[in-house]
């Protein structure tokens, strides 16, 4: 993750001049954009533009290696919910709708495929969902054991969900768009703050994609 924060929060716009928006269909990135929100790839060759942006932005860096639980989509937790907050979201159909929640965590949902007749190449589904612990415990398969775990309520902004396929040695990069002034849709809930002079957040995922012989992922 790479956060800028207060003045510095527009260098981040630049970093979108290396940056791929075109995997997904035109439709898709509009719809998008009208939620706050901005997702593409970047190759290899792009990060010491990249970077050198992060170094004169001042841009706050925190990293992490995530593992997905086998056969299972990965969550990335970016913040929690307070309880009342109130998100919206722009469907496809260009109905406006918003939900309040009485708490939670906002997870950012990577599912993925991988495709070995491609040349290595990854399909990575992106889904925004709110997730909290319910009262009830319930059973579930995990790594092949049934233990009982704490039974989740999610929420999940569907036609946000978009796929886009990788090629080896890409990276994919989520950020908001800076123009969008609704604090109250996802991208602006997800990714940025008007707190402390504001602040806006893009997400980096470099997958590095293996497969067993045990596990095996269905297209998206």
């Amino acid at each position: 993750n790479a956060e800028f924060s207060g003045s510095n929060a527009g260098d981040a716009r630049k970093i979108w001049n290396h940056v791929d928006e075109m995997r997904l269909k035109p439709e898709q990135v509009q719809l998008l954009a009208r939620n706050g929100l901005r997702l593409g790839t970047a190759s290899p060759a792009s990060w010491p533009a990249i970077q050198t942006i992060l170094d004169a932005g001042g841009a706050k860096i925190t990293s992490e290696q995530l593992f997905p639980q086998r056969g299972s989509a990965l969550p990335v937790q970016v913040g929690s919910v307070e309880e009342g907050t109130s998100i919206f979201c722009y469907q496809a159909d260009g109905r406006l709708v918003g939900k309040s929640f009485p708490g939670g965590e906002k997870i950012i949902l990577v599912d993925y495929a991988l495709h070995p007749e491609l040349d290595g190449c990854t399909d990575l589904g992106v889904s925004f969902e709110i997730s909290r612990e319910g009262g009830e415990m319930v059973w579930e398969q995990r790594d092949g054991v049934m233990r009982q775990v704490p039974e989740q309520e999610r929420h999940r902004f569907a036609d946000l969900t978009s796929v886009l396929t990788m090629h080896p040695g890409e990276f994919l990069v989520l950020g908001p768009r800076d123009e969008v002034k609704n604090e109250y849709l996802v991208g602006t809930q997800y990714l940025a703050t008007k707190k402390g002079g504001g602040s806006v957040r893009l997400t980096f995922l470099a997958p590095l994609p293996y497969q067993t012989q045990s596990a095996t992922r269905p297209p998206l």
